[in-house]
């Protein structure tokens, strides 16, 4: 398996080329932004291998995707170019409406006013531009693995 600087590399070569071409063919803004967006989540925060230790550079974000790397085994289904970036978001949700839990029972807002607002921001298609983005990304880093154990007779 490559290392995680090759597949960071890899990933922004050509993510910056398809975002690239995305600009080029005049594509909305808002769609390129919220692809691009999910393309460096993947690739830099939350992407296949963050079933192993979550990278330092997620920072904050550590504790919550620390339980992640608990439940998934690595090459498992956090693998899988569709389930491993399906199931990510999954759990992304799951954490989402438990910190709108712990929102509402601190505070005077209910936890549907939480979720209802969001949602009110949140457009189905820049949502799905995200998802686009973050399924390339994963796609890019599991042919990077493929390519890598080909290449070196690894697995």
């Amino acid at each position: 398996m490559a290392l995680g600087i090759w597949h960071d590399r890899v990933n922004l070569v050509l993510g910056s080329l398809v975002t690239g071409s995305m600009l080029g063919l005049e594509v909305e803004t808002k769609k390129v932004v919220c692809f691009t967006f999910g393309w460096l989540f993947a690739t830099l925060i939350f992407g296949p291998d963050s079933d192993i230790i979550p990278k330092r550079r997620a920072q904050w974000l550590r504790f919550i995707l620390m339980p992640y790397s608990f439940l998934s085994r690595h090459r498992g289904l956090s693998h899988h170019f569709f389930w491993g970036t399906f199931l990510r978001n999954i759990y992304l949700l799951i954490i989402f409406y438990l910190l709108s839990f712990l929102v509402s029972f601190f505070s005077f807002i209910s936890q549907k006013q939480i979720l209802a607002s969001v949602l009110m921001y949140l457009e189905f298609k820049m949502f799905f531009w995200f998802l686009i983005g973050q399924w390339f990304s994963d796609f890019i880093h599991l042919l990077t693995d493929k390519a890598y154990d080909k290449l070196f007779g690894r697995y």
